[in-house]
């Protein structure tokens, strides 16, 4: 097990500016929503993957496209947790771990 603060997001996102080689575009967006998800909820814990429950349900979750899309019309974190939320309804059974993200203030 591993946590990541907001020191390692910081690293992450400079991290992902500079191998993103520029076409994705600039991090600041993602870099502060993870950071209040770390405000509101405390460190974010990896598991390796012997930690993981044989029978757990994992679902990866991302965005796609530009995050400069994000500057115009920011995600209210709603939308993964819906998703997930229907997802679980769906096939009747709970993901191992999630958290739900806010609009970064």
């Amino acid at each position: 097990m591993r946590k990541l603060g907001k020191q390692e997001i910081e690293d992450i996102a400079v991290g992902a500016a500079l191998l993103g080689t520029g076409g994705g575009g600039d991090p600041y967006i993602g870099k502060l929503m993870a950071l209040q998800a770390i405000e509101e909820y405390g460190e974010i814990t990896l598991l390796d993957v012997e930690e993981v429950p044989d029978d757990a349900l994992v679902v990866p979750s991302a965005m796609m496209g530009a995050p400069t899309v994000m500057l115009e019309k920011a995600p209210s974190g709603e939308e993964a947790t819906a998703a997930f939320e229907n997802l679980e309804s769906y096939l009747g059974k709970r993901f191992l771990q999630r958290c739900r993200l806010k609009q970064a203030e």
